[in-house]
């Protein structure tokens, strides 16, 4: 249906000029709903749902919905389903006039009737979510360890699919099939100095059709820095409680809380194995009086910056592999060897072992944790 017999006053009488898609603009659509623009060519009022008609072929679809005013009007058509074609056109019925009740076209009911444009409809297909976020490199900060996938919504998805693997330790660390929000907080952190690729697919109701990015999207944490050892140093002289040192260390972006180590080097053993199952967190000192040997001997301590996702509980310390069982077999560490790590089957991260400014000289191996 196109505009009526030329008028020749059409210069001076409302005329609507066209009725596009505005969203989506392009002809093919799988959303519940769309919204089109129409124009006239001066400002008009009377515009509203009875002046328009829906052309269906195998849809359904809700009344339009009208708003705007003076020449430029929008029309949404809701609840859309099925496969086919969805028009909309303007039946005239007098009803819309200019400033003066000029109706539209001039008097004369259906002359200024107008074809709008069509959208071919798949209520049948997903389209893939746009992934958000997280990407990219992510630096060390206090939750970091537990992103935020976020995504874009998908016309007719019933629910979302969210696949998360980190890459480093080659394992899937989120497989929720069930994610009914465009969003999703991981519960188990992940971690630290590791590189991650997550995929989100969008599922219809039947769980039968899944779209998602082939691809996914890729994203690193930041490795944990480690911790500035500021006391105690050197030697310590003689004084009221100066065998119960008070240990200090900088804070560490990110890090949940610290593994403290110390080492007797003139006993050979050691005195400190301190990893709480309450850390100690308080917000810019770290401290911990031990029960120190007796006076004249030297320690170095080691403290660890940890995220949440440690080793698993054992008998032995994750550092004893460098201390023999029985002396004077070989000789011990004073602390763990520089750049050593968590066993690799416990997908904990790496922790940078700290050499303090103390000095002391070699001393036997000790026998073990105490």
């Amino acid at each position: 249906m196109g505009q009526a017999a030329h008028n020749p006053f059409a210069a001076f009488v409302p005329v609507v000029i066209s009725i596009n898609r505005a969203t989506p603009t392009g002809p093919a659509t799988n959303g519940p709903s769309v919204v089109y623009t129409v124009t006239f060519n001066k400002v008009v009022t009377g515009v509203d749902a009875t002046d328009f008609n829906r052309v269906l072929s195998g849809v359904t679809a809700g009344t339009p919905i009208v708003a705007g005013s003076g020449s430029t009007y929008t029309v949404t058509v809701n609840a859309i389903a099925g496969i086919g074609t969805l028009g909309l056109n303007l039946l005239d019925d007098d009803s819309i006039t200019d400033s003066v009740g000029t109706p539209l076209h001039g008097p004369g009911v259906g002359n200024g009737s107008l074809t709008g444009q069509v959208y071919n409809v798949d209520s049948t297909f997903l389209a893939a979510p746009t992934q958000n976020g997280p990407s990219g490199n992510i630096a060390a900060a206090a939750g970091y360890d537990a992103p935020l996938f976020s995504w874009s919504t998908v016309g007719n998805a019933n629910h979302y699919y969210l696949y998360v693997v980190d890459n480093t330790s080659a394992k899937v660390v989120i497989n929720n099939p069930t994610v009914n929000t465009t969003s999703f907080t991981a519960t188990t952190p992940f971690t630290p100095g590791h590189a991650f690729t997550w995929y989100v697919g969008a599922i219809s109701a039947d769980g039968l059709v899944n779209s998602y990015l082939p691809n996914g999207q890729t994203f690193t944490l930041a490795a944990l820095a480690a911790p500035t050892q500021t006391s105690p140093t050197g030697t310590i002289a003689a004084s009221a409680g100066y065998d119960l040192p008070t240990f200090n260390w900088g804070t560490v972006a990110g890090a949940h809380h610290y593994y403290l180590y110390v080492v007797d080097n003139t006993g050979a053993k050691v005195v400190i194995n301190n990893r709480p199952s309450t850390p100690l967190r308080s917000p810019r000192r770290r401290r911990l009086r031990p029960a120190m040997p007796s006076p004249g001997t030297l320690a170095r301590s080691v403290p660890m910056a940890w995220s949440i996702v440690t080793c698993p509980t054992a008998r032995r310390s994750p550092w004893q592999r460098w201390l023999p069982r029985r002396r004077p077999v070989r000789r011990a560490r004073s602390q763990p060897a520089q750049g050593t790590t968590c066993p690799p089957s416990t997908g904990a991260p790496s922790p940078e072992p700290i050499t303090t400014t103390s000095t002391s000289s070699t001393t036997p191996a000790p026998s073990g944790d105490q």
